[in-house]
């Protein structure tokens, strides 16, 4: 039997690469992507059903401090090197010294599923090209675990800033598993537990 939880990792999850695919279309890098910069707007509406992951009207994450974005459009193809000078931030390009670009939002990412479903930061493992992963304990009863898996291995392997994962793909592999595996009574017990916490929240930041 699932955790009904896993509707609520779902329907959050997506919506970041969705944010993200929008802000590198308009060819800029966030920069500094992580748990911390992903805020959570407004509670989940007890009447959104199945066809709500996809929606343009039912976001509840925005992202928040934008404060290293950079405006890819005034420099069109420019690469950087250096460290991202945080701990946990820096992505495989940065350690080993290669050019990058929009690896840095990658990663963050991938960096952040893992603390969406594990609660912890995962530390980077690996020491080349097609070898790098995140050492996060997620357990094999999450049903998200084989895609955020296969998405963090994706966006950690980038080959080159020539050879960008596509956002959609990301995106679509969140959504092919709600369409496949949605309950209606099991979303609205998650939507319940959801709602409670943020509730939970609001008070304490009075």
């Amino acid at each position: 039997m699932m955790d009904p939880n896993w509707h609520i990792s779902c329907f959050l999850l997506p919506q970041m690469p969705r944010i993200l695919k929008e802000v590198h279309a308009c060819s800029i890098i966030h920069g500094d992507i992580k748990p911390d910069n992903f805020m959570i707007t407004r509670k989940i509406d007890p009447n959104w059903d199945k066809d709500a992951l996809m929606s343009n009207d039912t976001f509840v994450v925005k992202i928040i401090d934008w404060g290293r974005a950079i405006d890819m459009m005034q420099l069109k193809d420019q690469t950087f090197k250096g460290r991202a000078g945080t701990k946990d931030s820096d992505s495989p390009e940065m350690i080993d010294g290669r050019p990058w670009n929009y690896q840095a939002d990658y990663f963050g990412f991938a960096a952040t599923m893992a603390v969406v479903v594990t609660a912890k930061y995962g530390k980077l493992t690996g020491s080349k090209v097609g070898e790098y992963s995140l050492s996060c304990d997620i357990k094999r009863r999450n049903v998200l675990r084989n895609i955020i898996f296969d998405i963090i291995n994706k966006f950690l392997n980038i080959k080159s800033v020539h050879t960008l994962p596509d956002w959609s793909e990301a995106i679509q592999q969140f959504s092919d598993f709600w369409e496949t595996n949605f309950d209606g009574s099991s979303w609205r017990q998650a939507i319940g537990k959801f709602n409670e916490v943020c509730d939970l929240a609001a008070t304490n930041h009075k």
